[in-house]
């Protein structure tokens, strides 16, 4: 019973510090629409052109890139679009004001960005193969466009 008394403080301390551990509700957005966040990507261009920006709705974040659906007015008509992390120079999620990350493509590790904007993609859980080709089909395309 003694030892009980002297473990009770410990254990209130322990208690009301888990309460501010972890993410905190007041830091988050709530998502207002089922549509994943709009993003802005920047990927790297030779010396002698300047970066190439791609803008649309972050639909799926892999470990291996973005895929965008890009807004209307992109330059080849294409709407879906694969960005590998590899040619990144910054990608920032735009409607998501605590997620300003911004990624350069130097061979250092993207974990932190890919989970980042995994939660915030239209599907954080990954797009299946039916649901893919559902989606190329809404967008008029039979493949996803890989940007290099």
């Amino acid at each position: 019973m003694r030892s009980l008394r002297a473990f009770t403080p410990v254990l209130v301390c322990l208690t009301l510090g888990a309460c501010h551990v972890g993410p905190q509700i007041d830091k988050m957005r709530l998502p207002y629409s089922p549509n994943g966040a709009d993003v802005l990507v920047k990927v790297n261009a030779s010396a002698r052109e300047k970066k190439r920006e791609y803008r649309g709705e972050l639909l799926e974040t892999t470990a291996d890139g973005l895929l965008v659906g890009l807004s209307a007015d992109s330059p080849d008509g294409t709407r879906m679009a694969f960005v590998p992390w590899r040619i990144v120079y910054s990608a920032v999620a735009t409607e998501a004001e605590e997620i300003k990350t911004r990624v350069r493509a130097t061979g250092q590790s993207h974990e932190t960005a890919v989970e980042e904007f995994r939660l915030i993609s239209r599907y954080p859980q990954g797009l299946s193969p039916d649901l893919r080709d559902a989606l190329l089909a809404s967008f008029g395309q039979t493949t996803v466009l890989t940007i290099e």
